[in-house]
């Protein structure tokens, strides 16, 4: 949709919101991202390792799903996760 503004756009989610609506999304949209700065930073002010902010919201993004203790790997971002056991599957107990 090229050429179209973003007031006209229906593609946009907030064109059936009153405008009151939008700015308070835009506020809470604002904020929400200053909270998750504050935290990201808080993380990197905490690690031992001397991370860049952008190599760190990179990494966490990159992490987001593998289950580490964030402390450690925070601070030792380079070790390899612990080995997990195998552990036997229980049986089911039905007759």
């Amino acid at each position: 949709m090229l050429g179209a503004s973003a007031a006209g756009d229906s593609s946009c989610p907030c064109y059936f919101v009153s405008w009151d609506m939008r700015s308070r999304c835009g506020k809470f949209a604002a904020d929400s991202g200053l909270i998750a700065m504050l935290l990201i930073k808080y993380l990197q002010l905490r690690a031992r390792f001397g991370w860049s902010l952008s190599n760190l919201v990179a990494l966490l993004r990159q992490q987001l799903f593998v289950y580490r203790d964030l402390w450690t790997w925070i601070d030792h971002p380079f070790q390899p996760p612990p080995v997990a056991t195998t552990v036997e599957q229980l049986p089911l107990g039905l007759h």
